[in-house]
């Protein structure tokens, strides 16, 4: 198999995985198919370059993701005889999230080539193109005055099997609408192909931005079919009442626009100034946000604080390797931010490195900028790869990347596409 054909077959297969993802819901394989796609394309790559005797890229921020397994790794093993055989299942669980992000990413770094973009972003379009009809059919389901809507898959028995295993009961359980507390009232929040609405949201922030770059690629942005996709699944974006992917979502739009400019630091100066002389009513629009759900927001910042209550001496260095449940909290220790997830787990250590990963990433992506700008296809897909890497960078702060399975598997596709573009740029 040539390096050529190779790469073809591996975008085709990688494409039809996430085609898949309406089956994979409904059959309640979310809980590990993402995984083994990433396994099987890897060692599909590996049998494919020895033979070629061809070696395997590795971009750096891969090395970061790799030390943070191995450190990931090393605190379980160390703390597993203290915590229930549950929770270290769990933990064990919650590690193929990152080996699978590894994997995903030295495959695509490997595989994509600039011009199977369009390619590439179709897959993007397609998905958006469910999502946004399930989320107009659900809004039609809420107006008309509908309730929780929730059925079974085949796989649901596990969720009694495991009791009290995390996230299990959302994986294996089709949620569309759920009622939650929002704006001093019970509202319906849409979900698909996630755990929770607020992956949801994170997953339909990915995907506007890749259809938008597609449709400035194909030159479609004023056409009635991108207009009616964009509209579509930012109504679904609204009906998840996620605050976060929405406030990134338009914060990360704004700063790829100032850094895109050759001149962009006059324009970064002026937009601090912008923002100095608006505090005053950022700070009214910030409290009014907060209020929307308060008591949620409240809920989370008094996990975070007792979550790293718990570490205690070397406990910073290294972490606890496992997230128990403990105080008054119906979630484990270290809950909705990876950034105190990962302290929880790794320590300063694991922390560290996973801060560097997005660093490096973000000064990787803002370097390659007058290499793209050569080529309209390179720029726009630099572009959009730009709004995902800083909205994700900032989402993952309230959020964990590591629990919704095809939100992490798609953010870390998204890095390797960009190493990929990166690699072929810098080799003309």
């Amino acid at each position: 198999m040539s390096q050529v054909s190779f790469a073809d077959r591996t975008l085709s297969l990688w494409k039809w995985a996430v085609l898949a993802a309406p089956l994979w819901w409904v059959l309640g394989l979310n809980l590990l198919i993402y995984q083994s796609v990433a396994v099987f394309l890897f060692l599909r790559m590996a049998i494919c370059y020895q033979h070629e005797d061809q070696g395997i890229y590795l971009p750096a921020p891969c090395f970061f993701i790799f030390s943070l397994i191995l450190l990931y790794f090393f605190s379980i093993v160390i703390h597993a005889s203290s915590f229930p055989a549950a929770r270290v299942v769990a933990s064990f669980y919650n590690l193929t999230y990152w080996i699978m992000g590894f994997l995903i990413m030295v495959i695509l770094a490997n595989a994509f080539r600039i011009q199977k973009t369009s390619f590439f972003l179709g897959a993007f379009n397609s998905l958006a193109w469910m999502m946004g009809i399930l989320g107009a059919v659900m809004s039609l389901a809420a107006w008309a005055g509908g309730h929780t809507v929730l059925f079974p898959t085949p796989l649901s028995g596990l969720s009694r099997a495991f009791e009290n295993a995390d996230l299990l009961p959302q994986s294996v359980n089709v949620y569309l609408l759920i009622e939650d507390w929002f704006a001093s009232t019970f509202r319906l929040r849409f979900n698909v192909f996630s755990p929770y609405p607020t992956a949801t949201g994170g997953l339909l922030m990915m995907a506007l931005m890749m259809i938008t770059t597609w449709a400035a690629l194909n030159k479609k942005l004023k056409s009635p079919f991108f207009i009616s996709l964009f509209a579509l699944n930012f109504l679904a974006l609204l009906m998840t009442l996620s605050r976060m992917s929405i406030l990134v979502g338009v914060l990360s739009v704004s700063v790829v626009f100032l850094l895109q400019k050759k001149k962009a630091l006059p324009w970064v100066v002026l937009l601090i100034l912008v923002v100095a002389l608006a505090t005053p009513w950022i700070l009214k629009a910030t409290n009014v946000i907060w209020g929307l759900r308060q008591d949620s927001s409240e809920t989370r910042f008094a996990l975070y604080r007792y979550s790293l209550q718990q570490l205690q001496g070397v406990d910073w260095i290294l972490g606890l390797g496992i997230k128990d449940r403990g105080g008054a909290f119906i979630f484990p220790i270290g809950s909705h931010s990876t950034y105190v997830s990962l302290c929880v787990k790794t320590g300063i250590l694991g922390l560290s490195t996973f801060v560097l990963f997005q660093a490096t990433l973000l000064l990787r992506w803002f370097h390659l900028r007058d290499f793209a700008m050569r080529e309209a296809g390179a720029f726009y897909l630099w572009r959009g790869l730009g709004w995902v890497f800083i909205a994700m960078m900032i989402w993952t702060m309230t959020e964990d990347i590591d629990a919704p399975q095809l939100v992490a598997f798609l953010y870390f596709s998204l890095v390797g596409v960009f190493e990929g573009m990166r690699r072929e740029l810098l080799a003309r």
